[in-house]
């Protein structure tokens, strides 16, 4: 897939797995910069360090709880921190409540 990220700043939340996983490897693959983030410190490092290793992309990975305003605000002030600016944001997060939609 060509997404002509070069030079651009993609965070993906839930990244350590499943879709959200997919696109961060799609990013990193063409794009210098990735924040990704996750509710479990141990899978975010390692998917961080292993997007590193094989894309030589900086990936940026942090635990963040995509529930809570607190928590995402802490993620998207890292990423400016660490990058100065956001081009695309990925919110892959969530899904339906259990129980009855109507």
């Amino acid at each position: 897939m060509q997404l002509n990220l070069k030079g651009k700043v993609a965070m993906v939340a839930a990244s350590s797995k499943c879709l959200g996983f997919g696109k961060v490897q799609e990013f990193a693959r063409e794009g210098d910069w990735v924040s990704i983030a996750s509710r479990s410190q141990a899978a975010i490092i390692s998917v961080a360090l292993q997007k590193c290793q094989e894309t030589n992309a900086q990936v940026l990975g942090t635990l963040m709880d995509a529930l809570g305003k607190a928590s995402i605000e802490s993620w998207t002030q890292r990423n400016l921190e660490n990058f100065g600016w956001i081009d695309c944001f990925l919110v892959n997060a969530g899904g339906s409540p259990s129980g009855q939609v109507c």
